[in-house]
């Protein structure tokens, strides 16, 4: 983004107007998922440091910052759209290693422990417009840990944590109404983790860890075989 373009987002996103009232909680929770719902194909470049910008300014001031999203909008299309420098699922693997690093790093792999499927499966309903599907896989050798809410995509997401031996596995599940898509052969490498992504029975799955390749191949085949139709 150059100077100007930078300055004219700037007094966008500072426009005294914008402060108003705060909206009710049920209005503010759409405008968010319409935020969600544009961002995820336009994650790269400016747009997302203006996305959070939104996406922040509108959780702290409320309902007045709906007037700042739209005059937002009209100003990137004028100032040339939304400029992408990597794919989509290029940037949603990014963000997933990311996910899993914090998870780590912060100490806060679950925000419900536990390796009853039937205490983590449950905590989930209120929490998200969906219900994961929660296996326990230990007779696998993947038993669970528990779970989490995360922020992926442009949504909250859950994420179910398995265990290999003193590796951690975390797996990400959302909705998805595309067709069905089988894992890769080989988990796809980055930052040192390695990755698998596929949909199956209108799920979208991400696994992520740093055990071996084929360890993670393997957790990937029980998690589709214990997903009932």
């Amino acid at each position: 983004m150059n100077a100007n373009e930078d300055s004219t987002l700037d007094a966008l996103l500072k426009d005294a107007a914008l402060h108003r009232d705060k909206a009710p909680a049920a209005l503010r929770q759409r405008i968010l998922g319409d935020i969600a719902t544009h961002s995820t194909a336009k994650r790269q470049g400016w747009g997302v440091a203006v996305l959070q910008a939104l996406q922040l300014r509108w959780l702290t001031l409320g309902s007045g910052f709906v007037a700042g999203i739209l005059a937002s909008a009209v100003a990137l299309q004028l100032l040339g759209g939304w400029p992408s420098s990597a794919s989509a699922p290029q940037a949603l693997s990014q963000e997933i290693v990311a996910s899993h690093v914090r998870s780590l790093m912060a100490q806060h792999l679950f925000d419900i422990p536990s390796t009853d499927q039937h205490t983590v499966k449950p905590w989930f309903l209120g929490k998200l417009d969906y219900s994961p599907m929660v296996h326990d896989l230990s007779a696998a050798g993947f038993p669970l840990t528990g779970g989490r809410l995360d922020y992926i995509g442009g949504r909250p997401v859950a994420v179910l944590v398995y265990a290999r031996g003193k590796h951690v596995i975390n797996l990400y599940t959302w909705p998805d109404a595309g067709s069905a898509l089988p894992p890769a052969d080989r988990p796809a490498s980055r930052q040192g983790f390695y990755l698998l992504e596929w949909t199956q029975f209108g799920m979208h799955f991400w696994a992520v860890s740093d055990v071996s390749p084929g360890e993670l191949a393997e957790f990937a085949q029980q998690v589709r075989a214990a997903v009932p139709p």
